[in-house]
């Protein structure tokens, strides 16, 4: 805890596999390892399987209020920021670029997750990657501070897998707002800019604002069935969808 990594330049092997021990920058599981109130700006990171692999002991005793900013992460194989069990953490201003060919790639992969969560202005390109760019699972916002995922910018082009842009699964007060998702590739039947999907006890979710464009066939965005029955979106407006294929979008089955 309460360290600060700045302008390092760390170089591991490229890597074709999933492995957290070729992780660039590691913290493992336990509560003698959190790392809270630690900040990484303005680094370079290249190749591994992941860029940074950060976890915290539990959803109960989290890794806390640590700012991830300015960093550039190159050609990472698996995700650039992979994240489990944080409170309070800043995502701000990264550059995450891949040419590993996958189907299983996140840009960010953030999972549990409370307090004052933003994760804002990045950019994230792959080029022969799928999977979900910016996936987000199990964080809970407020209505007084939601957690925030805006002016965020994605691209991604050269494989045809299951691909979400934007992915916010089983979240509580989100707010998606001012972001540039163009997809140009993936699934003309599983490639989304944004995907929606929930199980029972979640919603709060706000998608404002966004550019979702989809060259690969697929749809700009797609709400599922059960999101749909949980009322799991509580707004969603004043968002530009463009798309090659022949639907813009998927609202449950339809």
């Amino acid at each position: 805890a309460y360290n600060h990594y700045r302008n390092l330049h760390l170089t591991a092997p490229a890597a074709t596999v999933n492995s957290n021990a070729l992780a660039v920058i590691y913290s493992n599981l336990g509560s003698m390892t959190n790392d809270s109130i630690s900040i990484f700006e303005n680094n370079r990171i290249e190749n591994g399987a992941y860029g940074m692999y950060l976890y915290g002991a539990s959803s109960s005793n989290t890794e806390d209020s640590l700012v991830i900013r300015k960093n550039n992460i190159i050609n990472p194989y698996v995700s650039g920021i992979f994240m489990y069990n944080q409170s309070n953490t800043i995502i701000d201003s990264n550059v995450v670029v891949t040419n590993a060919v996958t189907s299983n790639f996140s840009g960010f992969y953030l999972r549990y997750g409370k307090g004052n969560v933003v994760v804002t202005r990045n950019t994230i390109m792959a080029d022969g990657a799928a999977g979900d760019m910016l996936y987000m699972r199990d964080f809970n916002g407020t209505s007084a501070n939601p957690v925030l995922i805006a002016n965020n910018f994605i691209y991604q082009q050269n494989n045809t897998a299951t691909l979400r842009g934007i992915y916010p699964y089983n979240c509580n007060y989100v707010d998606v707002a001012f972001n540039t998702i163009r997809i140009q590739s993936g699934s003309t039947t599983a490639g989304r800019a944004i995907y929606i999907n929930s199980s029972t006890g979640y919603g709060n979710i706000r998608i404002l604002n966004n550019i979702f464009e989809n060259n690969g066939g697929g749809y700009g965005i797609e709400i599922s069935s059960t999101s749909i029955t949980n009322n799991y979106v509580s707004q969603c407006d004043y968002n530009n969808y463009n798309v090659s294929g022949s639907y813009l979008g998927k609202y449950g089955s339809t």
